[in-house]
């Protein structure tokens, strides 16, 4: 253990998670605030807890953690659902969502009289959660994940727009469209409020710092990065395979960058004419977007290889000749870093924080959001220079190791939040 470890600390830290830290319900397995909690029970001195979403059960215990579960309101009967879902859509959401923080204020109230901590340490600003807050003393130090005011700014690619989207669907499908759009519009509503009251934040982009000072100029900003999931550490033999293999992972919704994918594959395809294959993982829902871009996935050599668990997923990126990260907006992906981790080249389009995680040539390459021909053009250099290729993985991967290299990540982590504390 490093020396800060050794030091008299005696604090109580609370987490509140948007994501449950039960092993059965991790998205792609271990997530990566799964992993830092593990370490941080490891710290002599300081006890821990961590609240998430879940069931109406308030407290238990988990490999000897503590944790607090909140009944979310969201209610899964699909008839409630649909009902709520038309609401939406007219009246005063914004009074709505206001009424409904009272529930949630109570909720996380009871939480922290109940565990009383010294320091509340929130990830995300994208649910409930950040309103805690609102209801306590006790600093709140609030830890940027995604970043739903810029996210709601970039909803949308390029040519798509919600008219063109609703008018090929049915009734229903375009209800369903507009939900999705005004909870959107609710979430980043709701991010506002939060930005502007909490005085402290963690983040690892200049963007997160940026964009926190804009709603909370006089907010103190620490630099921490991230844990990666467990698997992703270990030791591993990376290979540049003879036929041109490119790995991506997101999400379904439309600012992740699908098109992206689909535009570059076409211009690999058919004007620089290389024999490749593009594995896609992760939920998406291609039929909206192919219909726009015009392009089918099966015609340009994308394979839709859907959600794995993390092991699997570490084995297709060591198979694979570079990363590319698509999305027209992001903060930190960590699907990025884990790329670096394995010493795999990536390239990302230059939006958001992505530029505080790659040095354009060194440990990766930028190229700008919408640019399927520049994006290509790399691709293709990286496929045939094979020295290129491992220099600039080598690169990333000395870059990556130092930036998530876990006792570090802790040791910083309490310095934050001894000067927090005092």
């Amino acid at each position: 253990a490093s020396d800060v470890y050794k030091r008299q600390i005696f604090m109580r830290v609370l987490f509140f998670s948007n994501k449950p830290i039960d092993k059965e319900n991790i998205y792609n397995g271990e997530g990566w605030i799964y992993s830092l909690i593990n370490e941080m029970k490891e710290v002599p001195d300081i006890t821990i807890a961590v609240a998430f979403w879940g069931s109406s059960v308030f407290k238990g215990e988990l490999e000897g953690l503590t944790y607090y579960q909140i009944k979310n309101l969201r209610k899964n009967n699909i008839i409630i659902k649909g009902v709520n879902n038309i609401r939406l859509l007219f009246g005063d959401y914004k009074k709505k969502e206001r009424k409904e923080w009272d529930y949630y204020k109570e909720k996380l109230k009871q939480v922290v009289d109940d565990f009383m901590p010294d320091i509340i340490h929130v990830f995300g600003s994208e649910q409930q959660l950040g309103l805690v807050s609102s209801v306590t003393e006790i600093p709140v130090l609030l830890h940027i994940q995604g970043l739903l005011n810029p996210i709601y700014n970039a909803l949308l690619p390029p040519f798509f727009s919600w008219n063109r989207i609703i008018s090929w669907f049915r009734p229903i499908e375009a209800i369903k469209i507009l939900v999705n759009k005004r909870k959107y519009e609710i979430d980043a509503f709701r991010e506002q409020e939060i930005l502007k009251n909490i005085d402290y934040f963690l983040g690892r982009t200049y963007f997160d710092k940026a964009v926190t000072r804009c709603f909370n100029p006089l907010s103190k900003y620490y630099y921490c990065s991230e844990a990666l999931r467990s698997v992703f550490y270990e030791k591993n033999n990376r290979y540049v395979p003879r036929k041109l293999k490119i790995v991506s992972t997101i999400s379904h919704p439309y600012y992740k960058g699908y098109d992206n994918i689909l535009k570059t594959a076409y211009v690999l395809k058919k004007y620089i004419n290389i024999d490749f294959e593009w594995c896609v993982y992760g939920n998406i829902n291609p039929n909206i977007i192919e219909k726009i871009v015009g392009i089918s996935h099966a015609n340009v050599c994308v394979h839709l290889q859907g959600v794995v668990d993390a092991n699997t997923l570490k084995n297709e990126i060591l198979s694979a000749t570079c990363y590319f990260h698509p999305s027209h907006i992001d903060n930190s992906p960590n699907g990025l870093c884990e790329a670096q981790i394995l010493g795999v080249p990536v390239l990302a389009c230059n939006v958001g924080g992505v530029s505080s995680l790659i040095d354009n040539g060194n440990t990766g390459f930028l190229v700008p959001d919408n640019d399927p021909y520049q994006a290509s053009y790399i691709i293709k250099l990286l496929y045939e220079d094979v020295l290129l290729n491992e220099t600039i993985g080598c690169n990333s991967k000395a870059a990556a190791i130092k930036r998530h290299e876990k006792t570090s990540i802790v040791s910083s982590l309490i310095n934050i939040y001894r000067e927090i504390k005092e």
